[in-house]
């Protein structure tokens, strides 16, 4: 699923200056990984975290900076997931003509997650989107490219991209969402794995954060296609743990370990 939104988009090197991006990340994560570790805290050296004692929802603990996690809000990369939901569930497909023209971004998928995420979850939602953005909404009928629908904009606070120039903007939406999900200290939901930023985010103490707590913090999700509803998909590691800088548990431990 990571790599179905920019799959089509994430190109090599052309002529042009781009650069693919698996060149920003290729032998340097995990490097970038152990310095921001190094820096931000571990599991020995980091903040000693105490277990939430209620909602499944809290952490009781703080990140590198002796900031509580906020983990009622969620940071949303709207794109990702409506153009997810063009390619899962509308079937939509860059090689098709008209899907070229309408784009893979749907607002329904948009609806659909932003309805789990308020009547599910009960959390407040950021949604990250370019500015001025367009795209269709299977409830017109039609393929007519609409700006944010009103009833998106009541579930979530859109928070809009300025349309920059330059290949090194070419991601700012994404660069956006971790932004936003730092200066909030809660989770953030995008299917993009985000490799390039964690070697290349020009911001010491985001890219840190982003390094230490992105296992906690980032949700990612997937469409069944038989209903077509939004799922998360949110790992078998307790929160707890994660915060505390736990990455790899034997999973005969988990069977006992306490969930919150």
């Amino acid at each position: 699923l990571a790599r179905l939104i920019k799959a089509h988009d994430e190109k090599g090197a052309e002529n042009g200056g781009k650069v693919a991006k698996h060149q920003l990340w290729k032998g340097g994560a995990q490097s970038g990984k152990r310095s921001s570790s190094a820096s931000a805290g571990s599991a020995s050296g980091g903040p000693e975290l105490k277990r939430a004692r209620s909602s499944s929802d809290a952490v009781d603990g703080a990140d590198g900076q002796g900031r509580q996690f906020d983990m009622t809000q969620v940071v949303v990369n709207l794109a990702n997931v409506g153009a997810n939901f063009g390619t899962k569930i509308l079937n939509r497909d860059l090689d098709n003509q008209h899907d070229r023209i309408t784009g893979l971004f749907d607002w329904e998928g948009v609806r659909r997650c932003c309805k789990f995420l308020r009547k599910e979850r009960k959390w407040q939602i950021s949604g990250v989107i370019n500015e001025n953005f367009m795209g269709t909404d299977q409830r017109t009928g039609t393929r007519r490219k609409v700006p944010v629908p009103e009833d998106i904009k009541k579930m979530c606070d859109i928070l809009e991209t300025p349309r920059l120039t330059g290949s090194t903007h070419s991601s700012a939406d994404d660069e956006m969402t971790i932004r936003s999900a730092f200066r909030r200290n809660c989770r953030f939901l995008d299917n993009d794995n985000y490799r390039d930023w964690l070697q290349q985010l020009k911001d010491e103490k985001v890219r840190a954060w982003l390094n230490q707590y992105q296992d906690m913090l980032q949700l990612r999700y997937y469409w069944d296609k038989g209903t077509g509803t939004f799922e998360l998909l949110e790992g078998n590691i307790p929160d707890h743990m994660l915060a505390a800088g736990v990455k790899k548990i034997d999973k005969q431990k988990l069977w006992t370990a306490s969930r919150t």
